[in-house]
């Protein structure tokens, strides 16, 4: 769903059962943390901002690495930082790249690890977004019910 998809519900917007204004502030969090990004190989900065069941938000940014495979994305940056605080139950995840790109597949597979529902937000630059699910990212995702 696009944000000009929103469903109007009194006097705030509705954007994938989250108010709009929750979804900006997640989106904001992720932009502001992507200036913190270490990207001194893809010049690419990405931030993201995870939210918690009980509305606690986690940010992270991506740190590469001269030995690209020991780059962290900054979802998993997020997601791991979350989960060293005690934290498992996640409900939204920003994404904000210049240009509005979709969570890599080991991101999408570590999302989808903590649930099929997560919203996915992926913001550009200038504040357009869209939304989506992790399991809509990873259809048919690995997951621990697969490992019985």
């Amino acid at each position: 769903m696009s944000s000009s998809e929103s469903e109007q519900v009194g006097p705030q917007k509705v954007v994938a059962g989250f108010a709009e204004a929750i979804i900006r502030r997640l989106i904001r969090a992720a932009d502001e943390v992507r200036k913190n990004a270490y990207a001194p190989y893809s010049g690419y900065q990405v931030g993201a901002a995870l939210m918690t069941k009980s509305g606690l938000v986690f940010s992270g940014c991506n740190v590469e690495n001269a030995s690209y495979g020991l780059t962290n994305c900054a979802e998993r940056s997020a997601i791991f930082t979350a989960v060293g605080e005690g934290h498992r139950e996640f409900v939204a995840i920003a994404v904000v790249t210049d240009q509005g790109w979709s969570p890599c597949g080991a991101c999408r597979q570590v999302i989808r690890e903590f649930g099929a529902d997560i919203i996915v937000i992926i913001a550009d630059g200038k504040g357009n977004f869209s939304t989506t699910t992790s399991g809509a990212l990873l259809p048919s995702g690995f997951s621990a019910a697969d490992m019985t």
